[in-house]
């Protein structure tokens, strides 16, 4: 995964004309909006204005990363602000780089993942020096796709960082909070596999579109007197079914070794008390 494949064209900005942390969050919400009529503006900035009271996400160099996770989001979305002037956004520089984004909020993973790799992105100051430096949208995205080929790499986030990207508190969630996120998330759970009847489930491999396909080679080559090249696409077809089963029958096997490995109860904190849970 790289950066610049979630960089919008359509959503770079050369020019912001806020000059306030609330106001240049409200600028970039209202722009998201226009890209996307189904993110909603008030909403957006409200999330992105109680983020940064959190912690500001202002980087020492005049960037800064506002972000949050939007729920019903289909995949990342990346806005990229620059302001000329600058605006005072937490930091004790003024910050003329914003690349504000937005990660659906059942995928904390990629959220994560995202936030380190545009971290430290960010601490590149060449590229934010290039970046700067261009006056139009085509000239700043083709200065991110430069680096499209450059391995990933990312920056550690700190056990705060984490606790506020996370939404918790070192003393864990409330029981309110946490039953409220099974309602959301559903259980933690390792859906077992439909058992199939093992007859059915070769003899699926056996009509399938590859095997239907060297059937028809089977019986052209009976009809043109090639006995021995039927018989032996046929030999093939059976092996291939043969090998096919056996790796979905391992393939489930390990599943259930997995279930049975996997802890039944698991401890955690529940109102700042350490309890013992179904995991």
């Amino acid at each position: 995964m790289n950066v610049s494949e979630f960089v919008d064209p359509q959503l770079i900005n050369t020019d912001l004309k806020a000059n306030s942390r609330d106001g240049v969050l409200k600028e970039m919400a209202w722009l998201l909006h226009i890209r996307y009529p189904e993110l909603n503006p008030q909403q957006i900035s409200q999330k992105l204005i109680s983020r940064e009271n959190a912690g500001t996400t202002a980087l020492p160099n005049g960037t800064a990363l506002p972000h949050i996770r939007v729920s019903g989001l289909e995949r990342p979305v990346i806005l990229v602000g620059i302001s000329k002037r600058g605006v005072i956004f937490g930091g004790s520089e003024p910050v003329k780089l914003f690349l504000l984004f937005l990660t659906p909020d059942d995928d904390t993973a990629l959220h994560l993942k995202l936030l380190s790799m545009i971290s430290s992105l960010l601490q590149n100051n060449k590229l934010i020096d290039m970046i700067k430096e261009t006056h139009t949208r085509e000239a700043v995205y083709r200065t991110f796709k430069m680096y499209r080929g450059k391995r990933e790499y990312y920056v550690s986030l700190s056990s705060k960082e984490i606790l506020v990207e996370l939404d918790c508190k070192a003393e864990g969630l409330s029981s309110r909070e946490a039953e409220k996120r099974l309602e959301e998330f559903g259980p933690n759970l390792l859906k077992a596999a439909v058992k199939e009847n093992k007859i059915k489930k070769f003899s699926g491999n056996l009509v399938n579109a590859l095997a239907l396909i060297m059937w028809f080679g089977a019986a052209l080559a009976f009809l043109i007197d090639l006995t021995i090249v039927g018989w032996s696409i046929i030999a093939v077809i059976f092996l291939n079914a043969s090998f096919s089963f056996w790796q979905e029958y391992k393939a489930e096997r390990a599943l259930e070794a997995l279930r049975a490995v996997i802890p039944r109860k698991v401890s955690c904190l529940r109102d700042g008390i350490e309890q013992e849970i179904d995991a």
